[in-house]
């Protein structure tokens, strides 16, 4: 993705036709993550919007040394954080873990191992409900440690471990499944976990 100066500075300044176009430059780029954390297309689409709408105010801090690619990635990411965090379900379920959580399970899942490909994991990942999919997908696959995790979803980092290891665990079963249909010569379908 390549965006010029000349668009993100006609952008700073509200131009409605550089706002369009930087938005379909990074529209793709931004659902794939959006996608990763909604529990259907229409939030995906809410996340995608609330972060775009996010990125064109804040574009005065953003600092041009830094990829824009990797800013509009970190700036949808905590978008999408403090949207999940104001769902008083996901805090519900997530302070319910907090209380009870003990150690993190020694559950061992290498993706590599099972040859599940991104897109494969991505697809495998609506079977999470949706607050141990946000847990899984920003330790995993964005990159931030249980100590990151836990202070910005305000959990802790025991919670945030149970998080990973329940989904681990629940696709290593769901990968299982896969591979029993598959050697059997018949279509695998999953249904979306309930709740998520």
């Amino acid at each position: 993705m390549k965006v010029d100066a000349d668009i993100l500075n006609r952008c700073e300044r509200r131009e409605e036709k550089a706002c369009y176009e930087l938005y379909k430059c990074v529209y793709n780029y931004l659902l794939s993550i959006c996608w990763r954390y909604a529990n259907d297309e229409q939030e995906a689409k809410h996340f995608l919007n609330t972060g775009f709408a996010k990125i064109i105010f804040n574009l005065s801090s953003y600092d041009r040394k830094t990829p824009f690619k990797l800013w509009i990635r970190r700036v949808t990411i905590n978008l999408i954080i403090d949207e999940l965090r104001k769902k008083e379900a996901y805090d519900r379920h997530l302070n319910h873990w907090s209380r009870i959580n003990g150690n993190e399970s020694k559950i061992v899942f290498n993706i590599a191992e099972n040859k599940l490909n991104y897109n494969e994991l991505l697809k495998l990942l609506d079977v999470l409900p949706g607050s141990t999919r946000a847990v899984f997908n920003l330790f995993v696959i964005d990159g931030y440690n249980h100590k990151e995790i836990s202070e910005k979803l305000n959990i802790s980092v025991g919670t945030s471990k149970w998080h990973v290891a329940t989904a681990r665990k629940r696709l290593q079963e769901v990968f299982q499944n896969y591979r029993n249909v598959e050697s059997a010569g018949h279509h695998f379908s999953y249904s979306k976990s309930k709740g998520s």
